[in-house]
């Protein structure tokens, strides 16, 4: 953070841009975050970072069925969306 914010003062934060890859996108937020409450908004590129899901793992430690269970739910309810929408997984979503 104290990188970013040295950058910042040198440069402005018109010419940093922030970017990342999964836990460095989680990194960049971070910073861009505690840039941001200093009133620095800078241009960000995140791609692919975490989000925050429900801790079925540490609330259900004990009980690895209800973890499977929800689980197993949650690719089904995904993968009907995908079909409702459309989606075969034969396009490119990069075209």
């Amino acid at each position: 953070m104290k990188y970013v914010e040295d950058r910042v003062s040198k440069a402005g934060s018109s010419k940093v841009w922030l970017t990342g890859h999964s836990l460095g996108a989680a990194i960049a937020m971070l910073a861009g975050k505690n840039m941001a409450k200093r009133g620095k908004f800078l241009e960000s590129f995140l791609f692919n970072p975490p989000y925050a899901s429900f801790p079925i793992e540490t609330i259900f430690k004990d009980n690895k069925n209800v973890i499977r269970g929800l689980q197993l739910t949650i690719t089904v309810i995904n993968g009907g969306v995908a079909l409702a929408l459309g989606f075969s997984g034969d396009e490119d979503s990069f075209a």
